[in-house]
């Protein structure tokens, strides 16, 4: 069974290339009211994101992350990540809702 932490954990399994894969789950907080947010990820020697996907909460509706929304690119919540930082966009206010991402990725050499 998976465990999920704000750790850093090894995983069991390697990349394409066959290097190891890492997991981390990133606290975002609260969703920026509008404009960019940066969260620091703390991962020293990031190498290749494999998948970045997680979720934001409000209380009473769930969306996830990144998110596109259908018609209106506006209510959409794009998500990029550096060596440094988590960023996410919001075109719409999204204040309200607080959110987490997965990262799972490789260590540069």
């Amino acid at each position: 069974m998976a465990n999920y932490t704000t750790a850093e954990q090894a995983l069991h399994q390697n990349w394409i290339d066959g290097s190891k894969l890492f997991r981390k789950v990133i606290d975002l907080g609260s969703l920026p009211s509008h404009g960019a947010k940066f969260v620091a990820h703390g991962i020293v020697n990031l190498g290749l994101v494999v998948r970045m996907a997680g979720r934001a909460y409000d209380g009473v509706n769930h969306i996830p992350l990144p998110h596109v929304h259908r018609s209106d690119s506006n209510k959409g919540v794009p998500l990029q990540v550096d060596e440094v930082n988590v960023r996410l966009d919001a075109g719409i206010d999204r204040s309200s809702f607080e959110g987490t991402v997965v990262l799972i990725y490789t260590k540069a050499e």
